[in-house]
């Protein structure tokens, strides 16, 4: 939930973020970064199947899924980029990516009997979904500083992800605690 919290809130102040950090000679690559946010999605959970393997011994698991996936990613950007410039190059990165969780995950189960936790992760996207369609909607209602808008409005969609995340029984106050004890420590 943290993870879809960072990424629901980059994608959705993209723009706001690549002028800030690069100028505003690159706001077009706003949808860019967008595409590649939900990429990072994937790479999360196929990190997950990476570790798995390495713990397991079988480091070579993850070098057929890189190989594999790098390959795709390669014939990808010969097709995407001509036709979609650097938004083709993120959804070629983004489409391995997704390739590399699918393999993980498949090989994954040949090794371990795991159970995806698929009702929490919709109820997850729900809420990041939810988040996203909160931050579109106040952006277009409130019109102020952009440095005071995006404040007020990061103040309340979170708080109300975070209260969809209690609502919706995907964190609990010990799992806050448990965090908050990882953090200061």
């Amino acid at each position: 939930w943290v993870i879809g919290l960072i990424i629901a809130l980059i994608g959705s102040f993209s723009g706001l973020i690549i002028s800030v950090f690069f100028g505003s000679n690159y706001i077009g690559t706003g949808n860019a970064l967008k595409i590649l946010i939900i990429g990072m999605i994937f790479a999360t959970i196929n990190g997950i199947s990476m570790n798995i393997f390495f713990g397991i011994g079988k480091p070579e698991i993850n070098n057929k899924i890189v190989y594999s996936a790098a390959a795709f990613n390669f014939i990808a950007n010969l097709v995407m980029i001509p036709l979609w410039g650097i938004n083709g190059a993120a959804l070629s990165t983004t489409l391995s990516y997704f390739i590399m969780m699918i393999m993980g995950l498949i090989d994954t189960r040949r090794f371990i009997a795991a159970k995806l936790p698929i009702w929490i992760w919709a109820k997850t996207l729900i809420a990041g979904l939810a988040l996203v369609a909160l931050v579109w909607a106040l952006k277009k209602a409130i019109s102020l500083n952009v440095f005071i808008e995006s404040g007020i409005i990061l103040i309340i969609s979170a708080a109300v992800y975070f209260s969809l995340l209690f609502s919706l029984k995907i964190i609990d106050i010990g799992e806050l605690k448990e965090l908050y004890n990882r953090i200061v420590k």
